[in-house]
C-alpha cells in the first residue's frame, strides 16, 4: 500500500481505513439482489450461498438477505424501493456508489 493522500474520516474504525487503503481488493459495481438466508432461534445467521453446511434446525427463507450496508457510511443497499439498488462489492463487503466514488475511485488506476 503506497502512501497516498487518502481521504480518511476521523470517525472511521481501523477496518474502514483499511478498506480505503487496500489497493489489492478488487471492487466490482453490482446490482444488489435479495437472496436466501437462514435463521436459527430467530436470529439471522447468514446467506445460504456462503455456507456449505447449514445447521439442521435452521430455517431457510428465500428473502431473508434483503440488504447490505455500505462499510464506510452505512447507507442501505437493497433492491427494495427507496434504497440504492447498486453498489461496489469485493464479494464480501459492500460500498455505496457515493463512497466508492469519493474514497476509492480517485486512488485507483494511477
Amino acid at each position: 500500500m503506497a502512501d497516498k493522500n487518502y481521504i480518511i474520516e476521523n470517525w472511521w474504525t481501523p477496518s474502514q481505513i483499511e478498506i480505503v487503503k487496500d489497493t489489492f481488493r478488487v471492487w466490482t459495481k453490482k446490482e444488489f439482489k435479495t437472496t436466501s438466508g437462514f435463521f436459527d432461534g430467530g436470529k439471522l445467521l447468514g446467506k445460504t450461498s456462503n455456507h456449505e453446511a447449514i445447521p439442521p434446525d435452521a430455517v431457510v427463507d428465500s428473502t431473508a438477505w434483503d440488504h447490505e450496508h455500505c462499510e464506510l457510511c452505512f447507507e442501505t443497499i437493497s433492491d427494495n424501493e427507496g434504497y440504492q439498488h447498486e453498489g461496489y462489492t469485493d464479494g464480501k463487503e459492500w460500498l455505496c456508489v457515493n463512497c466508492y466514488g469519493k474514497y476509492l475511485a480517485p486512488f485507483r488506476d494511477r
